[in-house]
């Protein structure tokens, strides 16, 4: 049988030989022989040489808004110039789409979408650090994983909840910016004695999202040991299943004195604040105009706040001791995610060599490097942590503790707005404490039936959680 290896030695063996005895070019003939070589070769043994294929791929950007599409266009043409891969932005079904956090789980768990874990410890070219999972700082990684090991998507963008502060009326009544909750509570009063409103509170529906952010705030501030004994997972974020089982062992209990120190903070904060009538966006517009000195909201607000004043967003103030003796004494993110996410579809499994294509223009994407020019051109909030931030996006760049239960203000739709209900009347002095919370705990015991009968969770499958670790989809 002809073996083109060994005849290739004989033939490079002579070659240099010659090239000795009369100085001619080796290269030259080396590249000629290996030619001759594959020829000879194909037509031995009958196999013949087909030059691979250009990788192609589609991807799915509408989420994004024009702006970002026209830095993304620019990106695909950099990375087809640095890999050769080929992307095609298309509509529908894709090979690489971006979507938030719950559409990608969503399709993770119909199996239209390829579980990105085992990948995340891998080495990056794109990135600076030594797996492709330490670009994220551990607020957004330890919330990616559905159970452990499964990771339906990779962040390129986020968001994060502010105090924002108009710096003008702060001057004119002649007070600091707060570091701790006394402190700010202590301003509003100030604030209030001047005849200005110092906060606005929208209650107009559950959903306005202020509220929750302080209740899941203060809530977390009062009690750090609760996640650590409800995160079986052990990925410090308490999960859906991890806060229903915790509510049906009653570990989650509103009666205890440390959560009603809570609510009791989330009423006097309500009694110094105004516009309790307001839906979320017209008290953004209320701020924007200078109608009040404070507002919580997201940095995804920010281009709505913007007035004719000086303005500075802060992170929540810390609750310390001095309100609480119950209290964390730090900075703990109030709110905020990752808001847009990479998935590949499932249907490359199939196909290795598009495959890795595929995970690598996500890493490609959510790299630094790229994440840093979304930023500086398109204005989006990075979710990588070794960037420069533009100046218009350093007050949004997290210092916080990262909140690690956010099922303080319910486990499902019923429940929140049971929960709004309960504590609207609590705050407007219709409620007393001691009803609110056996209330606050009922509603949640109920919603955790709910879910548990939902899902067919039970003590003995653990409530769906895997007992071993072990991923249920892997990739390849």
């Amino acid at each position: 049988m002809f073996c083109p290896f060994v005849f290739w030695l004989i033939v490079k063996k002579y070659l240099r030989q010659q090239a000795e005895k009369k100085g001619k070019n080796l290269k030259r003939k080396i590249l000629t022989a290996v030619l001759t070589i594959t020829i000879l070769g194909g037509i031995l043994t009958g196999v013949v040489t087909v030059q691979a294929k250009e990788v192609r791929l589609t991807f799915n950007c509408d989420v994004a808004g024009k702006k970002e599409k026209s830095v993304i266009d620019k990106l695909l043409s950099e990375y087809t110039e640095k890999t050769g891969i080929l992307v095609e932005t298309v509509s529908g079904e894709a090979d690489i789409c971006i979507d938030d956090f719950a559409g990608v789980t969503e399709q993770y768990r119909k199996g239209s979408i390829v579980n990105l874990y085992p990948y995340m410890e891998k080495k990056s070219s794109y990135s600076r650090t030594v797996s492709w999972g330490e670009t994220l700082p551990e607020e957004i990684r330890e919330k990616l994983q559905i159970y452990k090991r499964e990771i339906p998507g990779y962040p390129a963008s986020r968001s994060v909840v502010r105090m924002f502060c108009n710096e003008d009326l702060f001057e004119k009544a002649g007070v600091e910016i707060p570091n701790t909750w006394a402190e700010f509570i202590e301003i509003c009063k100030q604030f209030r004695e001047q005849g200005m409103t110092p906060l606005i509170f929208p209650e107009k529906d559950s959903k306005s999202p202020v509220w929750q952010w302080v209740m899941n705030y203060l809530c977390s501030q009062m009690d750090l040991n609760l996640a650590d004994s409800l995160d079986e997972t052990e990925d410090r974020y308490v999960e859906l299943a991890e806060a229903c089982k915790g509510t049906d062992k009653e570990i989650i209990d509103y009666t205890q004195p440390q959560m009603q120190v809570a609510l009791q903070c989330l009423k006097e904060l309500f009694d110094l604040s105004a516009g309790n009538d307001m839906g979320y966006e017209e008290s953004l517009k209320a701020f924007a105009q200078g109608e009040t000195p404070l507002i919580f909201a997201t940095s995804e607000d920010d281009e709505k706040l913007k007035g004719e004043f000086l303005r500075k967003a802060v992170p929540f103030p810390a609750v310390t001791e001095e309100t609480s003796e119950y209290a964390a004494g730090k900075q703990i993110l109030a709110g905020g995610d990752a808001t847009t996410f990479y998935a590949v579809n499932s249907m490359l499994i199939d196909n290795k060599e598009r495959l890795e294509a595929a995970v690598d223009f996500v890493r490609y994407m959510t790299s630094e490097k790229t994440q840093e020019k979304m930023a500086f051109e398109a204005g989006v909030l990075p979710s990588v942590k070794e960037i420069t931030f533009p100046e218009e996006m350093k007050d949004f760049k997290v210092v916080e503790e990262p909140l690690r239960m956010a099922y303080f203000t319910g486990l499902d739709e019923i429940n929140q707005t049971e929960i709004w209900s309960f504590i609207r009347e609590y705050l407007n002095d219709e409620m007393d404490i001691a009803v609110l919370t056996e209330r606050l705990n009922q509603s949640c015991q109920e919603a955790a039936k709910r879910i548990r009968e939902e899902n067919g969770w039970t003590l003995v499958n653990n409530y769906g959680m895997p007992t071993t670790g072990e991923c249920t989809k892997c990739a390849p």
